[in-house]
């Protein structure tokens, strides 16, 4: 008996990992990767606004921006420059413990403790090393993941009077805040980062550009079954 089940959970570990190698090889050698990224694709929109809204993308304990809080802030910086709004908003803070961050991911919390790095405060600082006056700049601390990002920029529209906005993230990120702000009643255009995952063909590349895309069709679900967009 007890060496019928020890065959048994080898034998379904070996069919386990025989189909998580055969799908990793398919997600790093095809484009499946890309096409589902294609699925989130949204085409920016630039037009004059009251105020840039950058949401952060996260950063390490160092005070280095991640990939994504770097293209988005730079985003914003040039908008910023080009005279898209008189105002840069940069909103959120990140956790970088995974239990914490998974806890945090899908809920609303007011415990500040759980904030590893102030992401904004990183980004205003490069804002400000690249030129733009710290008095055009507002920030957001508090916040952690894509609707608190969204809830607490929309409070600080509303104390500043400003009606209209450009909301900035990443690529594929974007088809989620768009439906987000959609409903909450925000005024904004959608000016993201460029997306160029169709560019992303390397292994590595799309291995990577899965786990992003998973998790962002994982947020959307749990953001409808929440009521959040």
């Amino acid at each position: 008996m007890f060496v019928s089940f020890i065959k048994y959970i080898f034998r379904a570990v070996k069919y386990f990992c025989a189909a998580f190698t055969a799908g990793a090889l398919i997600v790093m050698f095809t484009p499946v990767s890309n096409q589902l990224a294609n699925l989130l694709e949204i085409e920016p929109n630039y037009k004059k606004a009251d105020v840039i809204i950058v949401l952060a993308g996260g950063a390490y304990q160092g005070g280095t921006l991640t990939t994504s809080s770097n293209e988005r802030i730079l985003q914003g910086i040039n908008l910023f420059k080009m005279g898209y709004a008189p105002k840069l908003m940069l909103v959120g803070s990140s956790i970088n413990t995974t239990a914490k961050k998974m806890r945090d991911a899908f809920a609303e919390s007011s415990d500040d403790s759980r904030i590893s790095t102030v992401d904004s405060m990183v980004m205003k600082d490069l804002a400000v090393r690249l030129g733009i006056d710290e008095n055009d700049i507002i920030i957001e601390i508090t916040s952690t993941h894509t609707y608190e990002n969204l809830k607490k920029a929309v409070a600080l529209m509303q104390e500043n009077n400003f009606k209209t906005s450009l909301l900035v993230s990443s690529g594929i990120h974007m088809y989620r805040v768009i439906r987000i702000a959609k409903n909450m009643g925000m005024n904004f255009s959608p000016a993201h980062a460029s997306n160029y995952t169709t560019y992303r063909v390397g292994a590595m590349d799309r291995l990577r550009l899965f786990d992003e895309t998973t998790w962002e069709f994982m947020g959307l679900g749990i953001y409808w079954v929440k009521g959040w967009i």
